[in-house]
C-alpha cells in the first residue's frame, strides 16, 4: 500500500546526464566527414588548404579545395537566401555577394579587360 504523499520520505534529486559537448558531435578518425565536421562546415582537409593558400604553400589541389569552401559553404553562394527575419536574410544576402564577386572574378576575361580599361583611359586623355 502505498504512503500519502505527506509521509513519503523526500527522494534526492537525480542530476541529468549532460556531456561536456553533444554525443554526436564526438571526433572519429575512421572517416574524414564526421558530424562535428558538418556541424562547424569544415573538415582538417579544408582548414589546412586554408591555411597553406594563406602561407602561400598550398599545391593545384588546396587552391581548387579553399576556393570551393569559401564560395560554396562560408559564402553559401548557390543556396537559397531568404529567411524570416529581413535582418537574417540581408546578412545572407551580403555573405552571398562576396561568394558572387569571387565567382565573377574567376571567370572574367582580363584581356577584354585591359582592353577597356585602355580605351576609357584614351578617351579621358583626349
Amino acid at each position: 500500500m502505498k504512503q500519502p504523499r505527506d509521509k513519503q520520505k523526500p527522494q534526492p534529486r537525480r542530476e541529468a546526464y549532460r556531456p561536456a559537448r553533444p554525443v554526436e558531435f564526438v571526433k572519429k578518425f575512421e572517416n574524414e566527414w564526421t558530424d562535428w565536421d558538418r556541424y562547424n562546415g569544415f573538415s582538417i582537409a579544408d582548414a589546412a588548404a586554408i591555411q597553406a593558400c594563406m602561407n602561400g604553400v598550398a599545391d593545384s589541389r588546396q587552391q581548387k579545395r579553399s576556393m570551393d569552401w569559401i564560395i560554396r559553404v562560408c559564402a553559401k553562394t548557390y543556396d537559397l537566401q531568404y529567411f524570416d527575419s529581413p535582418r537574417d536574410t540581408d546578412f545572407a544576402l551580403g555573405k552571398k555577394f562576396v561568394g558572387d564577386q569571387i565567382v565573377l572574378l574567376s571567370k572574367l576575361d582580363t584581356g577584354e579587360l585591359e582592353k577597356i580599361v585602355k580605351l576609357n583611359n584614351s578617351e579621358d586623355n583626349s
